[in-house]
């Protein structure tokens, strides 16, 4: 089965790909304007990106969200995670978290699946705990804004301090969950 993933980002893209690509499902990138719903719940984001991408294609698709939700700043970012960056940085965020010890954070990540011809949609989630260190870590794997300062939960790194094998299990870990789900849900309910 052939879908298309409405994405710009050639690096999930490339996730999708390897991840769908056992299941016989291929993924081509569509690149559709969307407007993007200002809400900090990463769920209602994708949602919206799907109810609009409903309309405006004819073969099933899908939509991928991520927010970066700090405990110890009451979710802040959630889905505005690429404008505060853009804005303030990594840097401030560990300048806004300052010396709160609740420094719990989590990253959670919405795939929806469309299918124009029968209206049905399906959501499929995953969220990768995780902590804030108290100051920058690392250089490498500059793909993820929170990099120098998240520390997924069972490990002592930041994700900019993995080395190439440490990342690649870590990026596999965090996308299976939702990426497995909706290939084992699309071949049960498509039949292919």
């Amino acid at each position: 089965m052939e879908i298309d993933f409405i994405t710009s980002n050639t690096f999930k893209l490339g996730i999708a790909k390897e991840l769908l690509s056992p299941y016989g499902i291929k993924v081509v990138m569509k690149s559709i304007k969307l407007d993007e719903l200002q809400s900090p719940e990463v769920g209602d984001v994708a949602m919206h990106k799907a109810t609009q991408a409903m309309k405006l294609t004819k073969r099933p698709f899908i939509v991928d969200d991520s927010g970066f939700y700090v405990t110890g700043l009451k979710g802040f970012p959630g889905a505005y995670l690429k404008h505060t960056i853009g804005m303030i940085g990594w840097q401030g965020v560990l300048k806004l978290l300052g010396n709160n010890t609740d420094r719990r954070a989590k990253f959670h990540a919405v795939l929806v699946f469309g299918d124009p011809k029968t209206g049905k949609t399906a959501t499929f989630e995953s969220t990768v705990p995780g902590i804030i260190s108290r100051r920058e870590h690392g250089h490498n794997n500059a793909r993820m804004m929170t990099s120098r300062i998240f520390v997924p939960q069972g490990s002592k790194k930041t994700i900019a301090q993995m080395d190439k094998a440490e990342w690649n299990l870590f990026i596999t870990k965090v996308e299976r969950k939702r990426y497995l789900a909706f290939a084992r849900w699309l071949k049960k309910s498509y039949a292919f």
